[in-house]
């Protein structure tokens, strides 16, 4: 079930199919260079549902994760192009103006006196990455976050004590918690409502009724 604890991943639904050669020729080169990183993020997974095991399947997400820095791609979107997280680099060509998590983005929302939206999510949950294509890919919902809110997206796995003070906020007012995990925040940065998977037309209205 979608944004639950018990949600299982398929990272192999993430791994492109049908790559020309010379593309293919090009990341396998790159993996060869950067397989330890790939082994360090797929050994740090412990949460039921994660990879733990580095092995191939850690090729498979660099592979997807270089997709990102291929030659001859869009120009990345916003801050977190070049990101060292495979999953924060994805949401480099999103056309939501992400931003990393820190103190400059609490002093922005303090003085544009927007709401924070934090999203936060890992590089093997299919329904970060259904969300991702379906609403944070989207140039009108993507507008309509920008135009109202400070964006910022997390990697769950390098912020592990703010995801799990936003997973206990969120089981709290829903009954259930886990990923994608989004969150709206004030300016103070203190929690105001929150959301798992969302179609897109249910993101949509949650941001007109808080904005």
């Amino acid at each position: 079930m979608p944004g639950t604890y018990r949600m299982q991943s398929d990272l192999n639904e993430t791994v492109p199919q049908g790559l020309p050669p010379m593309i293919l020729e090009d990341i396998n080169q790159r993996l060869s260079a950067f397989l330890p990183l790939t082994s360090t993020w797929i050994g740090r997974r412990t949460e039921p549902g994660c990879h733990t095991s580095p092995g191939w399947s850690g090729r498979f997400i660099f592979l997807a994760a270089m997709l990102c820095f291929l030659p001859g791609g869009t120009q990345a979107a916003n801050a977190l192009a070049g990101h060292p997280s495979p999953y924060l680099a994805l949401h480099a060509q999103d056309p939501v103006d992400w931003q990393e998590w820190g103190p400059e983005v609490l002093a922005r929302a303090k003085a544009e006196n927007k709401l924070l939206f934090l999203s936060s999510g890992y590089f093997a949950c299919h329904w970060c990455h259904v969300m991702q294509r379906e609403s944070f890919r989207d140039p009108e919902i993507a507008a309509l976050i920008n135009r109202h809110l400070i964006p910022e997206k997390i990697d769950r796995e390098l912020e592990p004590a703010l995801d799990a003070y936003l997973i206990d906020f969120v089981r709290q007012i829903r009954g259930q918690a886990g990923w994608p995990l989004n969150v709206f925040l004030t300016p103070d940065g203190y929690p105001l409502a929150g959301l798992l998977y969302s179609r897109p037309e249910g993101l949509r209205q949650t941001i007109e009724r808080l904005a």
